[in-house]
């Protein structure tokens, strides 16, 4: 269960003051300035004046509706279109680089190794890393790529790995627009991995400079309540890895994310049972902890009640990138729990 994304590769104003000695001297005229009324480079949203985006049209895959693929992928993009991301379209080539590499990993992976990287020489060998065997199998302009990796299949398989708060990222990441994936209780029957998704681009799509997102999405039901089992360990030095942590020392993570090229400051993000008085105790996640500079998410001490609605009041600020200059975001939502999907049920 991890994940891997790889690359390819003011204007200064001076003010000058004149004296005179002596005598008076006439009251110098003054012509107003010309108050800007649209922004100088044709940007979008005046004042704030942000770069508008290009998001690509979404084209049926060619998944047996049956099947594993087919679920994940309907999942994927039903999610992505609630937060107002692009879609990610269907690349057989990509899901020929997952095939290969759930070989590598029946033939050759030894246990204790990092299961996203292979070793040059071994049975099945056809990249070091994500990028380069997407490029192998055919998908060779790609600039960047990307996967992740679960033991379960279908549509579990998605949500163990949107609870999971690295995972999730890599699945609501603004650009990426090609994927591709194999999911089989026999893909690799040497490791705990069902399921393998790799995803990239050749030419990046974008949301507006504005773009602002939150997950579980306003209305939202069935949520589970814990975090799911993740590696790497996003509570490092905190807590170990283990069912029994994450299911009595956390909860779901809760995300803002705002476009890819800006940075997400936080003055305050709060959860609470509906009606309630009082704020969850949650963590803030940080940059530190490997969370991108355009996420915000808070993770409870505690695992949320079952079939109970949440309300999120999130404050803060987007700032860099295509945000132009800057804004403030003020966000209120409300989602529902369903049961827990991470096999919680003995804790």
């Amino acid at each position: 269960m991890k994940k891997q994304i790889l690359f390819n590769s003011v204007a200064l104003m001076t003010l000058a003051a004149a004296t005179a000695c002596g005598g008076s001297s006439p009251t110098a005229s003054t012509t107003p300035s010309e108050v800007a009324t649209k922004c100088p480079g044709g940007e979008q949203g005046f004042p704030i004046c942000y770069t508008g985006g290009r998001l690509q049209q979404a084209l049926p895959s060619s998944y047996d509706t049956s099947s594993n693929e087919y679920a994940i992928f309907t999942e994927w993009n039903q999610v992505r279109s609630k937060l107002g991301l692009g879609p990610v379209n269907h690349n057989k080539l990509i899901d020929a680089s997952t095939q290969n590499h759930a070989n590598y990993l029946r033939l050759s992976w030894i246990a204790g190794e990092d299961g996203h990287n292979e070793v040059q020489g071994r049975l099945g060998f056809t990249g070091i890393n994500s990028l380069e065997r997407i490029i192998f199998a055919g998908y060779t302009n790609a600039k960047y790529g990307g996967e992740l990796m679960s033991p379960e299949t279908g549509k579990k398989a998605f949500y163990q790995l949107m609870n999971a708060v690295y995972h999730r990222q890599g699945l609501l990441d603004d650009w990426i627009t090609d994927v591709g994936m194999t999911s089989s209780t026999s893909t690799s029957t040497s490791t705990s991995t069902s399921t393998i998704i790799n995803y990239g681009f050749s030419n990046q799509q974008q949301n507006d400079g504005n773009y602002i997102g939150v997950y579980p999405y306003d209305g939202e039901t069935n949520i589970s309540l814990t975090h799911s089992l993740e590696d790497p360990n996003p509570f490092a030095g905190e807590l170990e890895m283990t069912l029994a942590n994450m299911c009595t020392k956390t909860s779901v993570p809760v995300s803002v994310i705002s476009e890819a090229s800006t940075k997400l400051q936080v003055s305050s993000f709060t959860i609470r049972e509906y009606g309630s008085d009082r704020d969850l105790s949650v963590r803030l996640m940080k940059q530190e902890r490997g969370i991108w500079p355009n996420h915000a998410v808070i993770i409870g001490n505690a695992p949320l009640k079952p079939y109970q609605k949440y309300e999120v009041k999130f404050i803060g600020k987007v700032s860099g990138g295509r945000s132009g200059n800057g804004f403030d975001v003020t966000k209120s939502w409300s989602f529902t729990t369903g049961t827990n999907l991470n096999s919680c049920q003995n804790y």
